[in-house]
């Protein structure tokens, strides 16, 4: 570390663009025609709106502070190299500086770290240093992690059935499925993930847990409301893996109830207070004051960075160990359960860059220790443990279509491979 990160943390730091490139909430006050609100979701489906809402999510949504405590910063060192204006393939084989592939690829702020140490940082469309940017489902992948830490401590069994922790959802498709089953998304439980319908229980997800306007034609006043109220199965539990927030948010509620404590303040109090982040971070909670865990996490690109260090590392982190590293080893390395439930589901035969899914992340290599959590809009927490490379990529993808936005997604992973490389 350079005296200089002592005085000016942003020192090192490359911003690209220094402006805001969505023309909402431009002016003092925004016309009322671009002003962005949570009374509908086009915050997110609009590309517009969400090139803004992305990063200032606590303007149009209630958000309770993730705290990072009261321990002094843990200053990442820095060793950056002069990547931006190199030249890298694209996916279709032309070659463009990666300054010009992370704009195409419509990215917010793009962190790497190898070894410890910041090798590149840069950031894009007004984002900087001290701003925190949303999640998305990455926030599935830090409950996956706090899972672990309390199943070390002995609060919660994999074994054991959602009901057992939750007796209020006897009658729900949870019912009879084990914690094991939520943390691999193999829990079959009747929820749609189709963002097209209004009905869609993913979409109900939205009002219920705080990430849009509760209208009266929402009828759920919690996430707990809404899990409690979805019924019957799908398939058997264990039989394939099937994407679903649903199960997220079921984790989480385990976690609150068995701490008796908000989920988003037992990960501050196990993870995030000990990491040394610079600033809290934010996430969005219903009307209950529980934390959205399917999306919903706020925070800043170093400090995610942080805590992918933190998982590089086994766990083990500004001279503690936050998370188990049997749990870590067990996410990338995996189970016959796990890998024949993926075997069994549809995104195996579309999405080839993973081989499974375990406790909220996708796994690319088990021997290497690679594996990362992924978010809608274009968010990438990435693990490569065996070269102790962390990518964190926060972005604002115009698309909400699915396809597009794995392609999007590709190019990220795409970058991170050269990068690899470049830095071995």
């Amino acid at each position: 570390m350079r005296p200089d990160d002592l005085i000016n943390p942003d020192h090192g730091a490359v911003i690209v663009e220094p402006e805001s490139q969505s023309s909402f909430m431009q002016g003092f006050p925004p016309p009322l025609e671009k002003r962005v609100n949570s009374f509908s979701l086009d915050w997110i489906l609009d590309p517009e709106q969400a090139r803004w809402a992305m990063m200032n999510m606590s303007m149009i949504v209630h958000m309770d502070t993730v705290s990072r405590g009261s321990m002094p910063i843990n200053y990442l060192p820095r060793n950056d190299q002069p990547l931006l204006d190199i030249a890298f393939n694209d996916l279709d084989g032309s070659e463009r500086t990666l300054k010009e592939l992370l704009k195409l690829s419509e990215v917010d702020g793009f962190i790497v770290v190898k070894k410890g140490e910041i090798a590149l940082e840069a950031y894009y469309n007004g984002y900087r240093p001290d701003m925190r940017h949303e999640m998305m489902s990455v926030t599935k992948s830090l409950a996956g992690m706090l899972a672990g830490v309390l199943i070390e401590e002995g609060l919660l069994d994999v074994n054991s059935c959602i009901s057992d922790y939750l007796p209020e959802m006897r009658e729900s498709g949870w019912a009879d499925a084990t914690l094991r089953h939520v943390l691999d998304m193999s829990a079959g439980a009747a929820w749609s993930e189709d963002i097209t319908r209004e009905d869609s229980e993913v979409i109900q997800a939205t009002a219920a847990v705080g990430m849009q306007h509760a209208g009266e034609h929402h009828k759920y006043s919690s996430g707990l409301d809404l899990i409690c109220d979805v019924k019957g199965k799908e398939y058997e539990h264990g039989e394939r893996y099937v994407y679903r927030s649903g199960h997220t948010e079921v984790l989480t509620w385990v976690i609150s109830r068995v701490c008796q404590k908000r989920w988003q303040h037992v990960f501050a109090d196990r993870i995030w207070s000990k990491i040394g982040a610079e600033h809290d971070a934010l996430n969005i909670v219903d009307t209950s004051g529980q934390g959205a865990s399917h999306a919903g996490f706020n925070a800043t690109l170093r400090d995610c960075a942080r805590f992918g260090v933190m998982l590089s590392n086994g766990g083990y982190y500004n001279g503690q160990q936050l998370v188990p590293e049997s749990w870590i080893k067990d996410t990338y390395t995996g189970d016959a359960s796990c890998k024949r439930a993926w075997e069994n589901s549809d995104e195996a035969k579309d999405y080839k860059e993973t081989i499974f899914y375990r406790n909220q992340f996708r796994v690319i290599d088990s021997d290497k220790g690679i594996y990362f959590g992924l978010g809608a809009k274009g968010q990438m927490l990435y693990v490569n443990t065996a070269d102790q490379l962390v990518v964190v990529v926060q972005s604002t993808l115009s698309s909400v279509d699915e396809k597009a936005d794995m392609q999007f997604r590709r190019s990220h992973l795409n970058i991170i491979k050269q990068l690899e490389e470049r830095l071995a």
